[in-house]
């Protein structure tokens, strides 16, 4: 088990410190007395010289003094006393108010909207070109205006079909595999197959 000791503290210590202090002790030894004495005097002395903030301050508000005597520091007017903030804070009203319609006048136009994209019908032929004439011809008989193009090795044919569609039109385009356009407008691609 652990021995408890108890500390007694040092008479000598105990004299330093009320001598510190500034107590009285005529029991002490003389040269604890005069070390305790010496160690007062410099904390006293260097409490009572002023610090090198206390001293600058005082020399600011001397400086700050004179030059309000001679009129060279004139004080500070509040903000709303300034002419400068009147006129930034018209030009802010002003911007603001006059951001709308400059917004509706330069701002970004609305997306054109696209109502119907029609694709081209794809045909597969062996021959592109005697394919696209043989259609074109057709729907000349039945008097349709066509147009036809090449189109890389493929050909493209394009015509506006009379609306209503005739019982003619319609079999010209079932005779050629394609659908009766909603809108009038056949595009037709025809591409060229691959013979094995």
């Amino acid at each position: 088990m652990a021995e408890i000791r108890t500390l007694h503290p040092d008479p000598d210590d105990a004299h330093w410190f009320a001598a510190l202090t500034g107590h009285d002790v005529p029991e002490a030894q003389p040269e604890t007395l005069q070390d305790a004495q010496r160690l007062r005097q410099a904390i006293l002395a260097e409490a009572a010289t002023p610090s090198a903030a206390e001293a600058d301050q005082v020399g600011l508000d001397a400086l700050l003094g004179r030059l309000r005597t001679e009129g060279l520091l004139t004080p500070q007017r509040p903000w709303w006393r300034r002419p400068q903030a009147w006129s930034t804070l018209a030009a802010a009203a002003l911007v603001l108010c006059a951001l709308p319609s400059l917004w509706s006048a330069f701002g970004p136009e609305p997306p054109s909207v696209i109502k119907h994209v029609q694709l081209p019908q794809l045909l597969y032929a062996p021959k592109p070109l005697e394919h696209a004439q043989a259609l074109h011809a057709a729907l000349r008989r039945v008097g349709v205006t066509a147009r036809a193009e090449a189109q890389g090795p493929g050909q493209f044919l394009s015509a506006t079909l009379p609306q209503p569609l005739s019982e003619a039109v319609r079999a010209v385009l079932t005779q050629y595999n394609l659908a009766a356009p909603a809108d009038g407008q056949l595009l037709v691609t025809i591409q060229t197959i691959e013979e094995k």
